[in-house]
């Protein structure tokens, strides 16, 4: 689910003063509580310090300007080798690789697709898979993750 754009803001400023970037977040609901998920990146390695010091910075910071988010469990942590693509800009750092992703409507009469971005023109993401080559608009993207593959440099 997608973060409301004000607390996306919020978030980014707390992470940027803990000297990281924000990669991305999403809000997970839940039965009794629901969870936000911030993915943080930087130039070192993302250690626990460093998600526990932008948790405690965003804890400190949302109780005066955004009290709201203390309504969630935080979860923060490095977006990881398999990582989510969370905007079109991603997508395009990452032209060559293999991902898996889900649209929101089928194409042929499927969802999900295993493949290769080629291309991004225009909102359109071409797709090569073992079976054809696909274009979709990123609009229809529901979620898109890239597959690692170990033994390969990035």
């Amino acid at each position: 689910m997608k973060v409301f754009e004000d607390m996306k803001t919020h978030i980014q400023r707390s992470v940027e003063a803990c000297g990281a970037t924000l990669y991305g977040c999403e809000m997970v609901p839940g039965n009794n509580n629901n969870t936000l998920r911030i993915y943080i990146d930087s130039d070192t390695p993302v250690t626990d310090l460093m998600c526990q010091e932008v948790g405690q910075h965003l804890l400190a910071t949302s109780s005066v300007d955004f009290p709201s988010l203390l309504n969630f469990t935080l979860e923060i942590s490095s977006p990881g080798l398999d990582r989510k693509l969370f905007t079109i800009e991603q997508c395009a750092d990452n032209i060559g690789k293999p991902v898996k992703l889900k649209t929101k409507t089928s194409i042929d009469n499927q969802r999900n697709f295993n493949g290769k971005i080629i291309s991004i023109v225009d909102q359109i993401l071409q797709i090569e898979t073992e079976e054809k080559t696909l274009n979709i608009n990123w609009g229809n993207i529901e979620k898109i993750r890239i597959i690692y593959e170990t033994g390969k440099k990035s």
